[in-house]
């Protein structure tokens, strides 16, 4: 019998009968974020953004409102390496807004992408 799997995303295994242990799999977030949920990130970075631009006082606040805007335009445009690329170089003010603006994706995505908890 001739069998056809078509797979988009992690595996683990494909087959029949396999056994499987101590697997620890890791995501790609730009490759597992679906095209929706691109466009959901750019409406969350443009409402977080305006949020931040009256909070904004030292030099770095705003350099982080650049990144901030960076991902946004990159978003909008379905470009996911671009966003990703600039919410790496935010921080914890950006993540902690996010989560104080109730915008789960974003903060989500910037917890992932910038290695903060």
């Amino acid at each position: 019998m001739n069998k056809t799997t078509e797979v988009k995303g992690a595996v683990v295994s494909i087959g029949d009968f396999n056994e499987i242990h101590d697997v620890n799999v890791q995501v790609n977030m730009v490759e597992a974020m679906a095209d929706g949920e691109l466009r959901s990130l750019a409406e969350q970075l443009a409402s977080l953004r305006q949020a931040l631009q009256s909070k904004a006082a030292s030099a770095d606040d705003f350099v982080e409102l650049g990144q901030l805007a960076q991902a946004e335009k990159a978003a909008q445009a379905g470009d996911k390496t671009g966003a990703f690329d600039a919410l790496r170089k935010v921080g914890r003010w950006s993540l902690d807004a996010a989560r104080d603006l109730g915008v789960a994706l974003l903060a989500e995505v910037i917890k992932k992408s910038a290695g903060i908890g």
